[in-house]
């Protein structure tokens, strides 16, 4: 039988614990996780040297929308080589929503996972924990963020409560995905 691929689309305010489920779900679904941070600080490195581009572009902007046309382009060419894919991203618009809809149709299933953190006190310490160059420094300004949010109706999605434990969490994602399979 052959086995589903997948585009497991993250989405969670940051320090809900998106990349640590990523990198735990990876290997159990023989998928590559493509985090849209890392491509985002890369970009932001070059255009640190060139500072012509500072002086030229809007440096935040510019840098995020050049990262998820280069994250929608490393997931296309993942998803044409058959391989399933983890996009790592706050994922928090219909429109990334869409354009990873779009990636996907017909060539792999998309799964929408939200990643929340239900314990404020753990949020909270994760948030002072980052070392990333795009952070939120405060518990009031991800949960300001979070009033912004879109809601998804996708066909697939699941919601995990990251103040679990991630043996637990990995459990009850792989349980969803093969439950998906036996509807198909």
């Amino acid at each position: 039988m052959k086995q589903s691929k997948y585009f497991i689309m993250m989405r969670g305010l940051p320090g809900t614990g998106k990349s640590t489920f990523s990198k735990a779900i990876a290997g159990s679904l023989d998928a590559v996780v493509i985090e849209n941070d890392v491509i985002r600080n890369q970009i932001k490195i070059l255009f640190n040297k060139k500072s012509v581009c500072k002086k030229i572009f809007d440096f935040n902007k510019t840098a995020s929308k050049i990262a998820y046309l280069t994250s929608y382009e490393v997931l296309s060419q993942n998803i044409k080589v058959n391989h399933s894919v983890i996009f790592d991203s706050c994922g928090m618009n219909m429109d990334k929503y869409n354009n990873c809809k779009k990636l996907a149709k017909n060539k792999c299933k998309l799964i929408v996972c939200e990643c929340y953190c239900s314990n404020l006190d753990i949020l909270s310490e994760r948030l002072k924990k980052r070392n990333h160059s795009w952070k939120m420094s405060s518990l009031d300004e991800v949960l300001e963020y979070s009033e912004k949010k879109d809601e998804l109706c996708a066909k697939y999605q699941i919601k995990i409560d990251t103040c679990k434990s991630i043996k637990s969490n990995v459990k009850k994602f792989l349980t969803y995905v093969k439950d998906i399979e036996k509807i198909y």
